[in-house]
């Protein structure tokens, strides 16, 4: 699997991740949670749909239907995320129908 670094060889902050060679597919029907298991090895990943779609970590990711001010709220479209060193997977939801596709690196977040 291929490393994103967060820091460049200079270290800068690297903001261009290389293109992926671990990426994943998820055909969502609406309203129904799916669990993303992390690679062996990876540790950052970016998540991009034809729509809308909430994720969480530790839980089960839901649509909000009312106001939630307890931070327990699913994060809406998340494009990039590390992973926590406890983390396994992570759950996703969409309101509708949709594709989304995950492309996951390996490397160091620090």
């Amino acid at each position: 699997m291929k490393a994103f670094t967060t820091k460049g060889s200079d270290s800068s902050d690297a903001l261009i991740p290389p293109f992926s060679d671990y990426v994943n597919s998820y055909l969502m029907v609406a309203a129904t949670a799916q669990t993303v298991a992390w690679p062996v090895g990876s540790k950052f990943c970016a998540i991009n749909g034809q729509g809308d779609y909430y994720c969480k970590a530790n839980g089960t990711a839901t649509v909000p239907a009312a106001n939630t001010t307890d931070g327990s709220v699913s994060a809406y479209n998340p494009s990039q995320r590390s992973r926590s060193d406890t983390e396994q997977s992570f759950s996703i939801i969409s309101p509708t129908a949709q594709v989304i596709v995950i492309e996951f690196w390996g490397g160091s977040n620090s």
